[in-house]
């Protein structure tokens, strides 16, 4: 089956280069001549959309909330419309789920597609449509920044496609700005306990590939002593990144760690995590830039979305 296009916040470009911090809509948007399939309730249907497919967000797509995004044929044309807000809507990575049974945005697989399991109420800006168990077939999701606002950055990848998936990069690099920050007493933390230091990213179905490191540069201030930088998925206190390590004096010098893993369904959250060997009367220095600006420190990797 061809299923020729991708959810984008940018209209007429499937593969944005820039950020988007703010969108009240998402755009279905063709590639490869915008060739689709969808369920009639007998047959899988080839219908193709020329153009940018609409969908407008509104008052129904509250802040913070979780959404799948569905694909369906309103009779003369390809349409998208969201589905209700997830359940267990909060903060939770790989628990977070669009709910089970009628009402929700439960989906099942048909032909290797995933498809609505009940009838379902899709929602495009102030209008709705009640579809059909199985003619409603997933495309992608997103999680709200404000209400009916969406967003996709290099810090916050928070669209997910379903089909036609793009190496993405994500990141939070720290500015060169040289300014530094100290650490004295032992155990992860974020780094300069400081939550914006991580990337976060919205999966509508999960599975996929993520790879992420993180570079830092630290000094004891006299004292051979070790430091260590980590991953935290979902967590300050539980590192899942491998490396990380290195033993170090007066001078600062640079520590990485790496993580490769796959994305949950829902919010996946990766924190840039930090600890010290402590030692009396020692402090270590945190830097977000190398002495001469060309040591870029922060998290960083790609996922696919």
């Amino acid at each position: 089956m061809m299923t020729a296009g991708r959810l984008t916040l940018t209209a007429g470009i499937a593969l944005p280069t820039t950020d988007v911090a703010s969108s009240d809509h998402i755009w279905l948007t063709p590639s490869d001549g915008g060739d689709t399939e969808i369920y009639d309730g007998t047959d899988w249907v080839a219908r193709k959309f020329a153009a940018d497919v609409p969908l407008a967000l509104g008052a129904a797509h509250g802040a913070s909330n979780n959404f799948s995004v569905f694909e369906y044929w309103d009779g003369a044309a390809v349409a998208l419309g969201t589905g209700p807000a997830w359940l267990g809507n909060i903060v939770g990575g790989y628990g977070m789920s669009p709910g089970t049974g009628p009402g929700t945005a439960e989906t099942e697989m048909l032909a290797g597609r995933p498809v609505n399991k009940y009838p379902i109420t899709l929602t495009n800006g102030a209008s709705s449509v009640v579809i059909p168990a199985r003619q409603a077939k997933l495309y992608g999701g997103f999680r709200t920044v404000a209400t009916g606002i969406a967003c996709d950055t290099a810090r916050q990848r928070w669209l997910s496609n379903v089909y036609n998936l793009a190496e993405r990069p994500i990141a939070r690099i720290r500015p060169m700005s040289g300014l530094t920050w100290p650490q004295s007493a032992a155990g992860w933390r974020g780094a300069d306990n400081d939550p914006s230091n991580m990337v976060s990213a919205f999966a509508a179905i999960g599975g996929t590939a993520v790879k992420l490191k993180v570079r830092a540069l630290v000094s004891s201030g006299g004292p051979s002593l070790n430091a260590y930088v980590g991953i935290g998925v979902m967590s300050y206190f539980v590192n899942s990144a491998y490396g990380g390590y290195t033993s170090c004096g007066v001078a600062p010098l640079p520590v990485g760690c790496e993580f490769e893993g796959t994305l949950g369904q829902g919010m996946n959250i990766y924190n840039w995590l930090e600890q010290i060997q402590p030692a009396p009367n020692v402090t270590f220095t945190w830097y977000d830039s190398g002495p001469i600006d060309v040591y870029p420190v922060g998290i960083s990797g790609t996922i696919w979305a």
